[in-house]
């Protein structure tokens, strides 16, 4: 049995992070969306094919293969490639030379995240498609499904209540699903839906619908704070892994992952669940706490706090500067005295802007997305749910009131 992971739709970049790096390529935890999907899937494959863009004219779809080349996932990855940009059902088809007949294979949507255990109740069912409980069934594709709990048929979007439980792109069928691909029609938005292919495949073969409370979305950089929340609560990060230096003085009350070359300096106080990568330095008398991950090549200096919050590599925040709710690029400066802003006096949830529409985050406390290789000027403040473009800069004692954009 092979698995398929979907990362050409959904190898667009990171809104708003990078420019180059895809979502595939995301770090949870200081590991890329990609490990972790090998990691709930190799037990039970023999090999891995990622469908992607042409690398040709893709730069993030080739980033995907560098990646590869120079990592060891622990077994076999191919590429397939989506030559055309027709939806779900076309990435899918674009495998079909990588499938033997009559080969079962476990396919995986390219921005979500999945638990080994779901992975292995799917491969015992026969055919299975996951799905989880949603609260706002009109936002999903749902499942319908008869009494024996085999899927009937999705409904993308239902207006009206057909059930709860929601598609979460992981589903285990055989090659006599590109046989059906001729059989569906290219949907209103001008694409070929996998979802069209799962209702005949369901027609023909018993699909097991498997419920899951451990699936994953990191769509947007928001989900990226709640989702290594959720990692960390179902024990998927190791900690106690100390592999750098910690200096005297230092207090840690909660857990900590250390990679090498990394040093925690004295005076520092640690609080809470984190993960620190490679060549990182914290402190002198930095402050960091609740679920924080800090990438490797990092700066984080005196008095610096940091709240639940992502850093990624080689990102400099060295003295006097809060950072608390947020998500910060690869590369970025924080000058001196910079600060953010988590919550809003009225204690809603943070909205931030979303191609010209305000969205909920859905979080009572956020602060920002700071792009890669942003600098920001000395005692920048940044208000709740706004967000810095890459390369950007701020003036000193600038007051980040809207978003600063491409």
């Amino acid at each position: 049995m092979k698995a398929l992971i979907l990362a050409a739709g959904n190898g667009t970049r990171m809104y708003p992070i990078s420019l180059t790096t895809p979502k595939l390529m995301t770090p949870i935890l200081n590991k890329t969306i990609l490990e972790r999907q090998v990691e709930v899937v190799k037990d039970f494959v023999n090999e891995v094919i990622v469908v992607i863009s042409d690398p040709e004219i893709n730069i993030m779809a080739k980033s995907i293969i560098d990646f590869v080349e120079k990592t060891d996932l622990g077994i076999k990855i191919v590429f397939a490639i989506q030559k055309e940009v027709n939806g779900t059902g076309g990435a899918l088809f674009a495998a079909k030379d990588h499938i033997d007949a009559g080969e079962k294979f476990l396919c995986l949507n390219g921005d979500d995240l999945y638990h080994y255990d779901d992975i292995e109740n799917m491969v015992a069912s026969g055919f299975a498609v996951l799905g989880t409980v949603v609260k706002n069934p009109s936002q999903y594709g749902i499942f319908e499904a008869d009494s024996n709990d085999n899927l009937i048929k999705i409904i993308e979007k239902p207006q009206q209540y057909v059930g709860n439980l929601a598609n979460t792109g992981a589903y285990l069928l055989d090659s006599t699903a590109f046989d059906l691909f001729d059989d569906i029609e290219i949907s209103p938005r001008g694409e070929y839906e996998i979802t069209d292919i799962l209702t005949l495949f369901a027609e023909r073969f018993p699909m097991k619908v498997i419920e899951t409370n451990n699936w994953s979305s990191v769509g947007t950089p928001w989900d990226m704070l709640s989702v290594q929340e959720k990692l960390v609560k179902l024990g998927l990060q190791k900690f106690d892994k100390i592999d750098g230096d910690i200096e005297k003085g230092v207090v840690i009350d909660g857990r900590v992952s250390l990679g090498k070359g990394s040093v925690i300096k004295s005076g520092t106080r640690i609080e809470g669940d984190v993960v620190i990568g490679e060549n990182t330095i914290i402190g002198p008398s930095a402050y960091i706490r609740g679920t924080t991950t800090i990438g490797s090549d990092c700066k984080i200096g005196n008095f610096v706090e940091i709240k639940n919050s992502i850093v990624m590599d080689a990102t400099k925040i060295p003295h006097l500067s809060y950072l608390a709710d947020g998500v910060v690029g690869k590369n970025v400066n924080f000058g001196c005295g910079s600060k953010v802003a988590n919550l809003r006096h009225d204690g809603e949830t943070v909205k931030t802007m979303v191609k010209g529409k305000l969205m909920d985050t859905g979080r009572r406390k956020f602060s920002t997305v700071i792009g890669d290789n942003v600098k920001l000027g000395v005692d920048t403040l940044i208000y709740p749910g706004r967000k810095i473009w890459p390369n950007k800069t701020t003036r000193p004692g600038q007051i980040v009131t809207e978003d600063i954009i491409e």
